[in-house]
């Protein structure tokens, strides 16, 4: 049976095109409670200097990157150059340089890199051991196939099309063309180790940068539903505003359940 996977995406006005929003400003919705990794980017999201820098591509700004930048260039024809920082804040740290694909994401399969049950916990921490999450990842992105298996994008409830309801809504789909190998954050002073060793929580926290990234063959079999060109519409021509309901791919709660951890199989 093919596997396929589904992809949280951030609201962006600019149809993921690799660049910033037209209007940073107005994109209320990226940096919202239910977006894609939104307490990382309402911290680290500057509104001034994206404003400053609309529509200009994400990895042009010295020394800033949006903090979206996971899933803003998915269909796009270009390359953007990414550093990756450790997600704890304070972390004296080496980034890691990526080159960011036409037409890819970042994705990873949250649940897990996490310990679940109270016995784990106890036994584990937060974390299970690092061999085992890698071996899980391996697995996990190992059961799709290139060619075959499909990237489901959706947005959750942040979202100009489906908020004032509180639901879910398809975005587009396209085939998977390659994914990324899995990159470790260098710890060569020891700041990790440390951590380790001063906490049961954290005894089992890993060296990964936990973003790998999926290409996909966009050109060729994507599909991106057109709600940007109709909310640009609805703007001129607002009492056509049902057609955009009309038109919307809601996904059912059923469906909710198979892809609520942002990054899984389906």
């Amino acid at each position: 049976m093919t596997r396929h996977l589904t992809i949280r995406m951030a609201w962006h006005d600019n149809k993921w095109n690799g660049r910033i929003c037209k209007d940073p400003e107005s994109n209320i919705y990226c940096n919202g409670t239910h977006s894609l990794l939104s307490s990382r980017i309402e911290r680290e999201k500057n509104v001034e200097i994206e404003v400053k820098n609309a529509g200009k591509k994400i990895d042009s700004i010295d020394n800033y990157q949006p903090p979206c930048f996971w899933t803003t260039n998915s269909f796009s024809d270009i390359k953007c150059n990414i550093r990756h920082k450790h997600p704890f804040e304070n972390l004296n740290l080496d980034e890691i340089n990526e080159v960011l694909l036409p037409y890819s994401s970042f994705t990873w399969p949250f649940r897990l890199s996490f310990s679940h049950s109270k016995k784990k916990k106890l036994e584990w921490g937060g974390y299970p051991p690092p061999k085992l999450v890698e071996k899980r990842i391996d697995n996990f992105f190992g059961q799709l196939d290139k060619g075959a298996s499909i990237s489901f994008f959706y947005l959750n409830y942040d979202n100009p099309i489906s908020a004032d309801e509180g639901k879910y809504v398809l975005l587009g789909c396209s085939i998977i063309k390659s994914v990324g190998k899995s990159h470790h954050f260098n710890d060569k002073d020891g700041h990790l180790e440390k951590i380790r060793n001063n906490s049961k929580s954290m005894k089992n926290l890993g060296t990964n940068n936990w973003a790998i990234q999926v290409s996909h063959d966009f050109e060729n079999s994507g599909i991106l539903l057109p709600y940007s060109e109709y909310l640009e519409r609805i703007e001129k021509y607002p009492e056509e505003e049902e057609r955009l309901r009309e038109m919307r791919v809601i996904i059912d709660e059923e469906s909710i359940i198979q892809i609520s951890s942002m990054f899984r199989h389906i």
